[in-house]
């Protein structure tokens, strides 16, 4: 299996933002680029993140 030398973006389908964020922003240190409402289920986030 190849090596993954970049991400493009990750996107994460959450109930609790905040967590996600803490998680995904403070952790890992992505960048949160675009919020919006998943289309499945509107009571939920889409968030997109990518490497700062």
């Amino acid at each position: 299996m190849e090596e993954i030398k970049i991400i493009h973006h990750i996107s994460a389908i959450v109930g609790d933002p905040n967590e996600n964020l803490r998680f995904y922003r403070d952790v890992l240190g992505l960048r949160l680029i675009k919020q919006t409402v998943n289309f499945d289920d509107p009571g939920v986030y889409h968030l997109y993140l990518v490497k700062s």
